[in-house]
């Protein structure tokens, strides 16, 4: 069954929820279509595509294939520092009635109408993103429509001091954002729903939505690289995804990687084991370009709280990510490998 609440702050990555079946033995196969009704426009890197990124090409169509996404709980570390950080991530699945109802705009003015669920079910995903050594924790959550992985709402809580709350709601027009934070702090201690400062932007798409029939969150790049859906190296995947204020193009890569030892704890079907082996490896590169747009100064692409250069590394077999890299604010540029996974049943 599927999960029975959208509270944003009940929602967390351990929660359980009936998802579905997983194919966890699907062996990938260069340039072979995936099979779920998820349909996402991929964008080819070279040729003429007017719009504000020149030189990109013609939209073409992709699906993914979701049964493909074999885990519904993943717990990151880094393997030689696991004591620095914690990334925990869950995916859940809900009926589209239980989305979180947009706040009222700051303003009092009515927003443009919202995106809207293409199916009965929206997926949410959730991560907890630990700093312990400074105890500074972010929790996003991302609710999206699984048939085209198009963009619904997000909450970016940080949480202790200097506490806050971005909200992004997809609208017909554009982004609406509001950034809501306590008012002193007895007010800290109530959940983000009951603050009461709020600062209301609103980010228009422009002329760039027309080039962009689906707009993704970033964290939802690692299920579409889970599902297998990029190519080689001479197949990239180029899709549009909003960041912050602006809509990125970003172009995922996949190449092998180095055969990697991986050591991480199983949950399946009720059951734990501890998997240890030597997995062959593919190599998922993601490379952000900001549209070339006086309208809004381009700010760093964020894929879970890691900037510059990304890579997801997947067991090439399953497709579970099982180390991923990037740079983090205050630690440099950092790997974190899986050290937990729970299985979709």
């Amino acid at each position: 069954m599927k999960s029975d609440t959208a509270s944003c702050d009940d929602a967390t990555p351990v929660a359980a929820a009936a998802r579905p079946s997983r194919r966890r033995d699907r062996p990938w196969r260069a340039g072979t279509a995936a099979r779920l009704a998820l349909a996402l426009v991929a964008f080819a890197w070279s040729g003429a595509w007017p719009g504000a990124w020149p030189g990109a090409g013609a939209a073409a169509a992709l699906e993914l294939d979701a049964a493909a996404i074999p885990w519904s709980r993943l717990v990151f570390q880094p393997p030689d520092r696991p004591e620095e950080l914690t990334v925990e991530i869950g995916l859940t699945e809900i009926d589209a009635g239980r989305l979180p109802a947009p706040r009222d705009a700051a303003s009092g003015a009515p927003p443009a109408p919202p995106a809207q669920p293409v199916g009965p079910t929206v997926w949410q995903l959730s991560s907890v993103f630990q700093v312990l050594y400074t105890g500074r924790t972010y929790r996003t959550d991302v609710w999206f429509s699984p048939e085209d992985a198009s963009a619904l709402l997000r909450h970016r809580d940080r949480l202790g001091r200097s506490a806050n709350r971005k909200a992004y709601r997809y609208l017909a027009d554009g982004v609406r954002r509001l950034r809501i934070e306590p008012d002193g702090g007895a007010e800290a201690e109530l959940p983000p729903e009951r603050w009461s400062l709020v600062k209301e932007d609103l980010y228009p798409f422009g002329a760039v939505r027309g080039d962009c029939p689906v707009l993704i969150d970033p964290n939802v790049l690692l299920v579409i690289a889970s599902a297998r859906a990029v190519g080689g190296a001479e197949e990239p995947l180029t899709l549009c995804v909003f960041n912050k204020k602006a809509i990125y193009r970003v172009r995922l890569t996949a190449e092998p990687g180095e055969p990697r030892q991986v050591s991480y704890l199983e949950a399946a079907d009720g059951a734990r084991r501890e998997v240890r082996r030597e997995a062959a490896i593919r190599t998922i590169r993601l490379e952000a370009l900001p549209p070339e747009s006086g309208d809004v100064e381009p700010e760093t692409f964020e894929f879970f709280e890691m900037s510059g250069e990304i890579e997801i590394d997947l067991e090439a077999e399953s497709g579970l990510p099982v180390r991923i890299s990037g740079e983090i604010a205050g630690l440099g540029r950092i790997a974190v490998a899986l050290s937990e996974v729970e299985l979709r049943p």
